[in-house]
């Protein structure tokens, strides 16, 4: 049976709808959780080099204690989550892929 870490994958971001700039593996070790990346982003520093793909989350640390990380974490705890069955959120009932 394949190992479901490396063949669950996805472009749809929960969090915004968007679609992400590559293929993402959300089960895989060191991943953000999936409903807080909020954009994807390819970067190649050097022409014909290797190109890396940066994730911006809504994921702080809790050491971090900028205006910023503070103001998100106050937000995010004040927001709560979508409603249930949300159109912009989908069915609770989706797969990871959005079938």
């Amino acid at each position: 049976m394949p190992d479901p870490r490396k063949t669950t994958t996805t472009k749809r971001l929960p969090l915004t709808g968007a679609t992400a700039a590559r293929l993402l593996t959300p089960l895989r070790a060191g991943m953000p959780a999936l409903d807080s990346i909020h954009k994807t982003i390819a970067f190649a520093p050097k022409a014909g080099g290797p190109t890396y793909h940066i994730m911006r989350t809504t994921e702080t640390d809790a050491y971090e204690q900028t205006p910023t990380a503070l103001k998100l974490t106050k937000l995010l705890r004040a927001k709560g989550a979508p409603p249930s069955g949300s159109p912009r959120f989908g069915r609770q009932s989706q797969t990871i892929d959005g079938r």
